[in-house]
């Protein structure tokens, strides 16, 4: 089963979740085999977070025993808001 964690440090309304998880579900259909169906999320809004100093966004996505011939485990920085 898929798992995809994302932290960001601002609150995340129940749209904007609602849209990641759409966009999310799309994307894991990419991976053979894989279905939304299947697909674990969890949202950590409002977490403190630094990175160069700044607060930030990260998302974490870790591949289960099946999908770990098609890629190691990354984490991926989120862009900045426009100050």
């Amino acid at each position: 089963m898929p798992y995809i964690s994302t932290k960001t440090n601002i609150e995340l309304a129940k749209d904007k979740r609602d849209a990641l998880a759409a966009k999310y579900g799309e994307i894991i259909s990419i991976v053979p085999g894989k279905t939304e169906r299947w697909l674990m999320l969890s949202f950590d809004g409002g977490a403190e977070m630094y990175f160069g100093g700044r607060g930030d966004a990260f998302s974490e996505e870790r591949p289960t025993p099946s999908m770990t011939s098609l890629r190691r485990p990354s984490a991926t920085r989120c862009p900045r808001r426009p100050e």
